[in-house]
């Protein structure tokens, strides 16, 4: 496994997960040099300083764990775990289908900072002279008096537990709000719910670190916003796409051209016609696609086939197959035209307009005029 991809570093593999720093973690060694400097503590400061912020770090990673271990139980697998500025965030495949299972999987993070906390709690209570009477919250200044890390990390955990069981979607107290609501409702009226009450209160953060100076909270509460409305857009596609199969979107009209056909003919036809993708059949196979532009070309002798020109490749899917995987088809411009091919009928037709025109009639995409 390379050492850096894709802008990341790859610390190490854990529980066959990997996890990895973004290149912008860079900016938080940068954070620790100058708010050393300004605190005045010098090298040795900056030193614990840092050694404070990266145990804060791998706190963060273990919380990530406890979603993608809990996540697997039950069978959704985590591509990694990566550390940015902002925190950790495990890249899991889906979030469970069943409530109860999100809730879980939403709530085991916090769980893990709860263990982490009360196990320094327990320390403390046997090594007294870690005690928590005399902690002043002053990390900058951890080098002066190394017996209070214990609890410095100890306030960590709790802040932690605290911020995260916000309900702010999509952390991890929206994600508990948006489970117990899909309990009762809809899964994409109960996100629609979450996201609103997760964008007023990053509206409130965005205020309150402005007027306060926190830039970084700030920045948080724009990221948490976005976050929330992608993550509402996310869920609604995947309920519309798993209440609609590919029979919906087959356009049963599409005028298919000959493989023999010359060039001038299917210009004169296309003269005719609003239609802007066309099948090109070969001995009543579908073997490829063309566009209505295709024909601009000057350059293309007009009384050749069809067949002489470029065509698209056409993928042959099975009446089985999810509109999921014909979305990504198209979104990714792998072709034009889609064959669904059923022993029983003759072979169907999927053309990328229609469905477009589809997903737009549907509110699931806006118009390019729009």
């Amino acid at each position: 496994m390379r050492l850096f991809e894709r802008g990341s570093l790859h610390l190490g593999v854990l529980w066959g997960i990997p996890v990895k720093v973004h290149w912008t973690f860079g900016y938080i060694l940068l954070w620790i040099l100058y708010s050393s400097h300004n605190e005045g503590i010098g090298v040795k400061g900056a030193l614990w300083f840092g050694l404070f912020i990266m145990i804060l770090f791998a706190c963060v990673v273990l919380h990530e764990y406890g979603h993608a271990l809990t996540a697997r139980k039950f069978g959704i697998h985590t591509e990694d775990i990566i550390l940015t500025p902002l925190g950790g965030i495990a890249r899991l495949a889906k979030m469970p289908d069943k409530p109860w299972q999100e809730l879980l999987v939403a709530i085991a993070g916090p769980l893990v900072n709860v263990a982490i906390a009360l196990s320094l709690l327990l320390y403390i209570y046997f090594f007294p002279q870690f005690g928590i009477k005399n902690w002043d919250g002053d990390v900058y200044k951890l080098y002066t008096d190394k017996t209070k890390f214990p609890v410095a990390v100890l306030s960590v955990n709790v802040a932690l537990v605290l911020f995260n069981l916000l309900p702010i979607f999509p952390m991890d107290g929206g994600r508990v709000l948006r489970a117990l609501l899909s309990m009762k409702l809809k899964k994409v009226k109960a996100t629609l719910i979450a996201m609103r009450v997760g964008q007023l209160l990053a509206i409130g953060m965005v205020i309150f670190g402005f007027y306060n100076g926190s830039i970084t909270l700030s920045l948080i509460g724009v990221f948490i916003f976005y976050s929330a409305y992608m993550e509402y857009r996310y869920t609604k596609a995947e309920g519309f796409f798993i209440n609609h199969s590919i029979k919906d979107v087959i356009n049963p009209s599409l005028a298919i051209l000959e493989s023999t056909d010359l060039i001038t003919n299917a210009r004169e036809f296309i003269r005719f016609t609003q239609q802007l993708i066309f099948p090109v059949s070969e001995k009543h196979t579908v073997t490829g696609s063309l566009r209505a532009t295709d024909f601009e070309d000057s350059s293309l002798d007009p009384y050749n086939p069809v067949s002489t020109m470029s065509l698209r490749q056409v993928w042959t899917a099975s009446p089985n197959t999810k509109l999921t995987d014909v979305f990504k088809y198209f979104s990714n411009n792998e072709g034009d035209l889609i064959v669904i091919n059923d022993d029983n009928t003759p072979p169907s037709l999927i053309d990328k307009i229609s469905f477009y025109n589809f997903l737009e009639a549907n509110g699931m995409i806006r118009s390019s005029n729009s």
